[in-house]
């Protein structure tokens, strides 16, 4: 029940402002009473939609849990942030200076900013939670082989956080060229969602990198997160193509567009018997 109510309060956050927005625009409303009962009833009535669909159907969990792209669920939630930043500037202007704008669709783009932080936030929540439910299920205690705690070695943390400052640049310039604003590129505005978009990219990078647990069963390896929350997530043997292992690291391939599996061999504390219980599943 809790997780069908977040995934349609996340759909909401997501869908409702954008209803409402086109809505104030093609009809031209100005009641700015009106504009929040339409936010108010366009979020109930999608999260009840979702939540029910949700509730009967247990696709979404898996899909979540052991998706190709699960990671997009929170990072949508960042496009109404930057969709409705100039409106939510407006917004704010307009209550802190008390100058008449078209205060019906300043409202409407402070909350779509608003709510698309919430939706970022319950999409994480969202994919934390499928993530835990899923390993639970495919998990015996009994049958864990083997476990050990490592993290990326220092060459490919430094990789993935530069990787995630220059993808945030690109995206954000690309976004800027199709629209035709790269004139306000050094404007204070745009450095400043700059500086938000690299910010996040940065910390999911480094939460990539970080140390997690790792465990072996019969039916495939578990990953727990150290922090924040101890996520944790189980991909079966099935979706390793092999196992390498250089000086300093191993890598468990997979065929799909998710990255390999790594982590330092620095960081292990019994390197023959974690190397003995991959090889017993995977070929190097």
């Amino acid at each position: 029940m809790r997780f069908s109510l977040i995934a349609g309060s996340y759909l909401a956050a997501l869908i409702a402002p954008t209803v409402v927005f086109v809505a104030v625009d093609r009809l031209q409303l100005r009641d700015k009473r009106l504009v929040v009962a339409l936010l108010g009833l366009a979020t109930i009535a999608i999260t009840a939609v979702v939540a029910r669909r949700v509730a009967r159907s247990g696709a979404v969990i898996v899909w979540l849990g052991d998706g190709h792209l699960r990671w997009l669920v929170p990072f949508i939630g960042l496009v109404p942030v930057v969709g409705y930043f100039f409106q939510m500037i407006e917004f704010v202007g307009h209550v802190a200076t008390g100058i008449e704008t078209e205060t019906a669709t300043a409202l409407v783009g402070f909350t779509g900013f608003t709510l698309g932080l919430v939706a970022s936030c319950l999409g994480d929540i969202l994919v934390h939670m499928a993530r835990n439910r899923l390993a639970h299920a495919a998990v015996n205690e009994k049958d864990v082989v083997v476990k050990w705690t490592a993290g990326w070695t220092r060459a490919d943390r430094i990789k993935a956080v530069a990787g995630g400052i220059i993808l945030g640049a690109i995206f954000f310039v690309a976004i800027l060229l199709y629209f035709g604003w790269l004139e306000i590129l050094f404007e204070p505005m745009a450095v400043i969602q700059l500086f938000f978009l690299i910010t996040v990219l940065t910390l999911v990078a480094n939460t990539m990198s970080s140390k997690r647990t790792y465990r072996v069963t019969p039916a495939g390896l578990e990953r727990r997160l150290q922090k924040p929350r101890g996520t944790r997530l189980f991909t079966p043997w099935s979706a390793f193509d092999g196992v390498t292992v250089t000086d300093t690291k191993v890598l468990l391939h997979r065929g799909t567009l998710q990255p390999d599996v790594r982590f330092s061999r620095r960081d292990l504390v019994d390197e023959d018997a974690v190397l003995t219980a991959l090889d017993d599943h995977l070929e190097r």
